[in-house]
């Protein structure tokens, strides 16, 4: 459903009307839905406008990029995979991200990993079978499990540190997001209406996806290094 004019879609992603054009024209960004005279766009022209701002903080021409968004997102060992682009899987701003699936269609996303691995992703609770469907919890962490199982870290591992990770990360957000609310009405933060304290939110955590990520891996690499 048409959502966003072109003016509301530049506020939202910062990114200018005539630049969203252009991406149109290369066909890097769809067309939008015309009723009549006007131009709306949805929630997938966000998406696909802040995944194209990632690309562009890692200075990807545009043919690069238009490799990339036309690859296989789902296929083992993809350019999104290399990239580390999970935004092509996944929107970055949902909690949760249940999926189903027949079973011709796990099998095409699992590969050969399926005999080896089903019981074990069952166990675990990333994946349970339901009236004739398997259904998966939360597609990123599903996701980073068999990235972590390719990597040759067991399910039951992965999993650990799924506990592990949403339990510390739980914690900060709470208090992140406490401070960030304390901000509304101060200044620049607004005037501390539902409306400042939704919009402040919202970019906090566009900011805290690429933070955390970020921070992570700084951290990942100075344990390595520290183990080493």
């Amino acid at each position: 459903m048409p959502e966003f004019t072109i003016a509301q879609l530049a506020e939202r992603t910062g990114v200018p009307p005539r630049t969203i054009r252009y991406y149109q024209s290369t066909g890097l960004l769809t067309k939008p839905t015309r009723i009549g005279k006007e131009a709306y766009y949805n929630d997938g022209h966000v998406e696909r406008l802040q995944l194209i701002a990632d690309m562009r903080s890692r200075r990807m021409k545009l043919s690069a990029m238009s490799a990339v968004l036309e690859s296989d997102a789902h296929a083992r060992n993809s350019a999104a995979d290399w990239l580390g682009l999970d935004a092509l899987r996944v929107a970055p701003w949902t909690e949760t991200q249940d999926r189903s699936y027949d079973d011709a269609a796990l099998t095409e996303l699992l590969g050969d990993r399926r005999t080896e691995i089903l019981d074990d992703l069952v166990a675990a609770e990333y994946l349970h079978f339901e009236e004739g469907q398997w259904h998966v919890k939360d597609f990123p962490l599903f996701k980073a499990a068999l990235v972590l199982y390719d990597a040759g870290l067991s399910v039951s591992v992965s999993a650990d540190l799924r506990k592990k990770l949403r339990t510390s990360l739980a914690a900060l957000a709470d208090e992140l997001v406490g401070k960030v609310a304390g901000e509304a009405g101060a200044g620049y933060a607004g005037e501390g209406s539902a409306s400042d304290l939704r919009r402040n939110l919202e970019r906090f955590r566009a900011a805290a996806w690429e933070a955390a990520g970020h921070v992570l891996v700084q951290e990942i690499g100075r344990a390595v290094a520290e183990f080493e």
